[in-house]
């Protein structure tokens, strides 16, 4: 399982591709009135990859402002500042003087401002770097509560993540679900989630297996002033990915993957190029 920062190389390099389709196919002449070089007309085909490489590097830079959010400013500063360079090239307007000479020259910016912002977010070393913390939705939990014998092919040790929309969810379900069997798992899981508090501090973290995997519960409920614009607060699989990354945010270099059967929750993270895994690969669940 990649690490998120990992996921986000991939997408940038999948960008730079898309970069590269346009900038073939895109033309800088001399302007005619101004004596300045300027951006050439697009032809159909070529509006179509623009199209796409805008979407892509917008879904793209928004997660990475999320992660920035709490970073230095000049930190911040140097992102925007590249951002800015990038969404000059792909948009390319028509007349628009370009500062590039022709577009090997633009390509090669935009690629080495692609690259800045991927650099800055490598620098965000955190004190563990071999961590994998899973964070499981509420489907998950219920489809094998049994926390302790949950392990992952090629995982020595991980942390199961409680997140407060789930917590709420599993007390809500314990008391409001139709089916008497979703009430009693909700029911164990909470009671066996309690249990736990006899180990430690469980917004600390605490042991389920030894030298195997903890647990932890996050108290706090997410900041959506400072996620994706395109989440809704008021919807717990939004809610659940903008919990996740607040996790990455303060620990980009760990292993973080949402466990989730979700179909909906998992079409949203791969939007947000999250990754997710279900609970049909931990052992007991067939």
């Amino acid at each position: 399982m990649q690490k998120f920062a990992d996921n986000l190389g991939s997408w940038a390099e999948n960008i730079s591709e898309l970069l590269n389709q346009l900038l073939q196919a895109s033309s800088i002449r001399p302007s005619d009135w101004m004596g300045e070089d300027v951006w050439g007309e697009l032809d159909d085909p070529t509006h179509q990859i623009q199209s796409k490489a805008l979407e892509e590097y917008r879904r793209f830079s928004s997660v990475l402002e999320t992660l920035f959010k709490e970073q230095p400013e000049n930190t911040i500063n140097t992102f925007q500042e590249q951002r800015e360079v990038v969404l000059k090239v792909i948009q390319q307007q028509r007349g628009q003087n370009t500062y590039f000479s022709n577009c090997d020259q633009a390509l090669k910016q935009a690629k080495e401002s692609l690259n800045t912002q991927i650099g800055l977010l490598n620098r965000l070393y955190t004190a563990s770097q071999d961590g994998f913390l899973v964070i499981a939705d509420t489907n998950a939990l219920l489809f094998n509560p049994n926390l302790q014998g949950w392990s992952f092919d090629s995982v020595k040790k991980f942390t199961i993540v409680l997140m407060p929309t789930v917590l709420a969810e599993l007390d809500k379900l314990k008391v409001d679900s139709r089916s008497e069997s979703v009430r009693k798992k909700a029911d164990q899981l909470i009671r066996q989630i309690k249990e736990y508090r006899n180990r430690g501090k469980l917004t600390e973290g605490v042991t389920l297996v030894r030298d195997k995997s903890q647990i932890v519960a996050i108290a706090i409920e997410p900041r959506f002033s400072e996620s994706l614009s395109w989440l809704d607060e008021n919807n717990n699989d939004d809610r659940l990915l903008a919990s996740y990354l607040e996790i990455v945010r303060q620990r980009p270099h760990d292993r973080a993957v949402l466990l989730t059967r979700d179909i909906n929750l998992q079409n949203k993270a791969e939007f947000a190029h999250i990754p997710f895994m279900e609970p049909l690969e931990l052992p007991g669940t067939a």
